[in-house]
């Protein structure tokens, strides 16, 4: 074991005792409810001074900048390199930004079908599109629209618990996000699902203000918002509506929204969905294709369902009794096959050792839920607690990984805040122990992760250096008439690494195009233009190669060069990252 792995279990068994034993002392402190009550008016006196000076909003803000910093510093060479999706979805924004048409030749689709089933959500693509035209078509503007949207997160989670519950607690809920794994690593790559939580969260927070106030222009935002949301992320589609259901019917049967108020902001929800509406239309209900000039509503080339969600077969019951155990990992140490994407080895997407707090903010969340469905009063955090039953239950039918069940996390650090709130009201100063545990997790996450150990372990992931090579091959190539052949190995869907760093006309793309399946679930190009993707079985030093480019990996490169010494071959070899561009001598 390492010692990462020590602290994690120690941590873990620390917070376990210590929530515990103030469960139990709370527990038996209700046969005297004067001394308790006392304490708690101390403590609230020992914050007071703290909460209304000018120092609470001095750190607020200076949490605020730090979280900010952490999702921005460093953020094209952080992760190095760029995953297959990215590459996806900057080459869609290019294309639309600087054509007009996605790369499958739709002008400005509604729901651009990117590799042909998908993959790629339209509000990460617009969001593209935009940086792309205000910085220009780098990793940097991919990935800071996650940075951004991930920074107003922090804002908006800040705000929320402001509003529910005061500065203190908002301030503690603040630095929770702020420095959470999962949060953290979302914001700083361009996967379409990074961005859902902010619209998640925003919408909720409306939703929110709405049941508070009664207002009906409130519950309108809040449904347009929401529809929005649907934009944001394939997952969204059930969720989403699943909680608007569940708190529709809760806050009518409280008397906080109205049957006119519920019509009105229905008919905004379905106005916004209106597009979406038309492209499942188009993908579900066998209507036409629908492109023009100004917009588009194509047809899927396959299908995703059937890899998404569990299959209504005769295994059911035993894959959600799987899926269980899943959302307990996934609560607690979380799952080791999780790609290094989402999760770095060690450090779970919301620690390993807090689950005994959140799985008490998530009973106090429950029990507050229920005592007000009991006693048939308004709850005013109902609508969270109900969001997080929504993702539940979605996590529960699906195939598992983190980026499916985004909208689940939120919810579930919102309990973790919960449940540190009410061990702070229970037990006061003895709640520092799991705060500096958090923190000292925090701090060696905070090295690992931007110290150069993540990249070390995400390399073959984000392939830093590839997509320089093939740039370097491709001016090599280009009116030579030499063809790029490209390797396979430690590298994926090499064909859109190749598009995005070379800024390819999506024209020539479409006419020359050749697709290993092109009904496959995601599409995979093994050649267009002048390159290849795959090396030739035959001898790459023969003639028929002399003048053809390579791009290697060092140690493919290696052998080869090795080979043409042998030979007599003179090779020119151009090292990026690990690959190596290879090329006869002139």
């Amino acid at each position: 074991m390492r010692l990462l792995d020590y602290f994690n279990t120690a941590a873990s068994a620390v917070n376990l005792i210590i929530t515990a034993g103030i469960i139990f002392s709370a527990a038996k402190a209700r046969k005297r409810p004067k001394a308790g009550s006392e304490n708690s008016v101390r403590r609230q006196d020992a914050c007071t001074d703290f909460c209304s000076g000018r120092l609470y909003w001095f750190l607020a803000a200076l949490m605020l900048a730090g979280g900010t910093a952490l999702r921005f510093v460093n953020l094209a060479a952080l992760p190095d390199g760029l995953q297959q999706d990215e590459a996806s979805i900057g080459y869609e924004a290019y294309c639309l930004a600087n054509f007009g048409i996605d790369r499958n030749g739709y002008h400005w689709p509604v729901y651009p079908i990117t590799w042909g089933s998908g993959g790629g959500s339209p509000l990460m693509i617009y969001c593209n599109v935009l940086t792309t035209k205000l910085f220009g078509s780098c990793v940097t503007s991919i990935r800071m629209v996650p940075a951004f949207f991930g920074s107003l997160t922090l804002v908006l989670f800040f705000c929320l618990l402001l509003r529910l519950y005061g500065r203190k607690t908002a301030l503690a809920g603040l630095a929770i996000l702020s420095l959470t794994p999962w949060h953290l690593m979302l914001s700083r790559w361009s996967l379409d699902s990074n961005t859902a939580p902010f619209f998640e969260l925003i919408a909720v927070s409306v939703f929110l203000l709405a049941a508070e106030k009664k207002k009906t222009s409130l519950y309108a935002a809040a449904a347009a918002l929401s529809a929005l949301c649907l934009y944001s992320y394939g997952s969204a589609n059930i969720v989403i509506p699943l909680w608007l259901l569940f708190s529709c019917v809760y806050c009518i049967r409280r008397k906080r929204l109205t049957p006119s108020q519920l019509l009105i902001s229905g008919a905004v929800f379905l106005l916004v969905l209106v597009p979406l509406i038309i492209f499942y239309a188009v993908n579900f209900l066998g209507l036409p294709e629908i492109s023009t000039a100004y917009i588009s509503f194509p047809k899927f080339t396959s299908s995703h369902f059937g890899s998404v969600f569990l299959p209504l077969n005769r295994d059911f019951p035993a894959a959600v009794l799987r899926n269980i155990k899943g959302l307990f990992l996934t609560l607690t140490f979380g799952h080791k096959e999780e790609v290094i994407w989402n999760m770095m080895p060690g450090y779970a997407p919301l620690y390993s050792f807090t689950w005994p707090v959140t799985i008490l903010g998530i009973a106090v969340c429950a029990a507050s839920l229920i005592r007000s469905i009991r006693r048939k009063a308004y709850q005013k955090d109902a609508v969270l607690v109900l969001l997080l039953c929504s993702a539940a239950v979605f996590s529960l039918l699906i195939e598992q990984d983190i980026n499916r069940q985004v909208f689940l996390f939120l919810p579930l650090v919102y309990c973790e805040v919960k449940g540190l709130r009410w061990l702070f009201r229970h037990a006061g100063k003895l709640t520092l122990i799991p705060a500096l545990l958090f923190l000292t997790g925090a701090l060696s996450f905070g090295r690992d992760y931007y110290g150069g150990r993540y990249n070390q372990l995400c390399a073959k992931d984000f392939m830093p250096g590839y997509g320089e090579a093939m740039v370097l091959a491709d001016r090599l190539a280009t009116g030579s008439g030499a063809h790029v052949y490209s390797t396979y190995t430690d590298v994926a869907s090499p064909f859109m690494l190749t598009l995005y760093y070379t800024k390819y006309d999506p024209h020539a793309f479409l006419r020359t195009v050749k697709y290993k399946d092109p009904y496959a679930e995601f599409r995979v190009a093994y050649a267009f233009g002048h390159f290849t993707f795959g090396l030739p079985d035959k001898d790459l030093l023969s003639d028929e190669y002399k003048n053809d480019v390579f791009v290697l990996t060092k140690e493919e490169a290696l052998q080869l060069l090795d080979e043409a010494q042998d030979r007599a071959i003179a090779l020119t070899g151009t090292e990026s990252g690990n690959f190596v561009v290879l090329d006869r001598q002139k």
